[in-house]
């Protein structure tokens, strides 16, 4: 009998391709305008080796390996997918983490800033006075949170260039679902599975949404006014909700693990339901040409994962003229074990 695989696998869709990862390894491939399919195949590369692996505290640095390697994933495959003599000029390193930071702190503005200070407006209006201490000021700051999101997901999903992301996105979470059922990785297959899944960044973030309600309300209940000034006050208020973003982030990876580890749980489902929700937002049904770079991003990384091949620094690029062509030379790495777990992907 063979030695069964345990393996995490998660990734997210970039430009005209699919980015998956396992824990060593990370494959992107990308539709090129041709029709063929270009492979990327690179090392995952771990920032904080360290943390990782410590529960509660690995949740945002995971996040931040996610958003690190998943840049450099969409900046090959957006020169990989335009058209010889176009390609755009290539981030950098240093040009990642500015643009990792960047997002952070758009992401804080937009979740945290502006929902606080419209709450307390809000408040001000609904009851005549304003008490960020109060469970219903913490309440309309997490509708306002929600609304902002939803807005957002749904205000970029009418863009053309997200709407083929989207896609990818879908073929992405019905090629993983496709290898956890342990079926072939063929279209076939692929094609009869959810193109919504769990362990999905869309997921991830609702629940970092939802929980900072929670935890939010619970901990300025007991916070006395600190500065004796109303505005100082919320100054300082809104910089703690920053800081405990961390913590909150890692409570919302471990939820993720837990849905991971047992799937049919009904307190699990019940938590993970508005992820889903939110996920018919961010996935399409993938048309076939699209859920085959799904198949190829995901059967090439669990090969290499497998085999714990030698790859230089730089990765390894090969080119298939489609996936008949990918399927006839890795035959072998299309029918994986099912996994025990998996990582998260994202969008």
């Amino acid at each position: 009998m063979s030695e069964k695989r345990i393996l995490n696998a998660g990734g997210q869709a970039v430009i005209e391709g699919v980015m998956m990862r396992t824990p060593d390894y990370f494959v992107i491939a990308v539709r090129k305008p041709d029709g063929s399919i270009k492979v990327k195949s690179r090392r995952w590369e771990n920032l904080f080796p360290g943390i990782v692996k410590k529960p509660f505290l690995r949740g945002m640095f995971v996040l931040y390996e996610a958003m690190y390697n998943g840049m450099q994933a969409i900046t090959w495959s957006a020169n990989e997918s335009v058209e010889e003599g176009k390609e755009q000029e290539k981030l950098t390193k240093t040009g990642t983490i500015l643009t990792i930071m960047a997002a952070f702190a758009l992401a804080m503005l937009l979740f945290v800033a502006i929902p606080h200070g419209a709450a307390y407006f809000l408040e001000k209006g609904i009851r005549g006075e304003t008490s960020i201490n109060s469970m219903f000021f913490h309440f309309l700051d997490g509708v306002v949170k929600v609304i902002i999101f939803t807005l957002y997901l749904w205000g970029i999903s009418k863009m053309a260039e997200v709407k083929r992301l989207f896609s990818y996105h879908g073929a992405e979470h019905k090629s993983i679902a496709t290898w956890e059922a342990g079926e072939e990785l063929i279209p076939d297959n692929a094609r009869k599975q959810p193109k919504a899944h769990p362990r999905c960044g869309t997921s991830f973030m609702i629940t970092v949404i939802l929980i900072s309600i929670l935890v939010f309300t619970v901990v300025f209940a007991f916070v006395p006014p600190l500065t004796g000034s109303r505005l100082l006050d919320n100054l300082v208020y809104i910089v703690v909700k920053m800081a405990l973003i961390f913590p909150i982030g890692g409570i919302s990876y471990e939820l993720q693990k837990l849905v991971s580890r047992f799937p049919r749980n009904k307190i699990l489902a019940v938590m993970i339901a508005p992820g889903l929700w939110y996920q018919r937002i961010t996935t399409t049904e993938p048309e076939p040409d699209v859920l085959e770079i799904g198949l190829v991003s995901l059967a090439r990384a669990l090969d290499l994962q497998e085999k714990k091949a030698v790859l230089p620094p730089e990765g390894v690029e090969e080119h298939y003229r489609d996936f008949a062509d990918f399927r006839e030379k890795m035959s072998g790495a299309l029918t994986p074990q099912p996994p025990t777990e998996g990582a998260p992907c994202s969008i």
